[in-house]
């Protein structure tokens, strides 16, 4: 299924009935800091993902309150390795950053840091594999 409106319609009696509806969201990703300094970034869209995916994804923006976070959480304390995480969401008319260090990321936003800190290493890799002409 794709996502937008969807309608059912009752062949029988002629009536249609919207039934759903799933909005397109955007995650940006960002991480920066550490020991070696280095950026990396992901960027997901649920309307290039199987609907499963993209519900999950959802969830998870949903459970860890994400739109009603502060835009920054900093360090309980001062630590120069520690990372910082740039999460952008995009839902609708909605659209709201967090800036996050690593160690005061809530428990409820940490499924979702840590998705998508899988999804940066895969496109770094790819972009590293690319980069050694290993791939085409």
């Amino acid at each position: 299924m794709e996502w937008g409106w969807y309608i059912s319609i009752d062949i029988n009696k002629g009536k249609k009935k919207i039934i759903g509806y799933q909005p397109e969201m955007k995650i940006n990703f960002e991480r920066t800091g550490g020991f070696a300094g280095i950026r990396i970034t992901a960027m997901l869209d649920t309307e290039l993902m199987p609907q499963e995916d993209a519900s999950h994804l959802e969830k998870m923006v949903d459970v860890s309150n994400f739109f009603d976070l502060p835009e920054v959480l900093p360090a309980p304390e001062k630590g120069a390795d520690y990372f910082q995480y740039r999460l952008t969401v995009e839902l609708e008319r909605q659209k709201h950053t967090v800036e996050v260090s690593e160690a005061s990321v809530p428990d409820e936003l940490r499924p979702l840091v840590n998705l998508m800190m899988e999804e940066a290493r895969k496109v770094r890799s790819r972009h590293n594999l690319k980069d050694l002409n290993i791939m085409t």
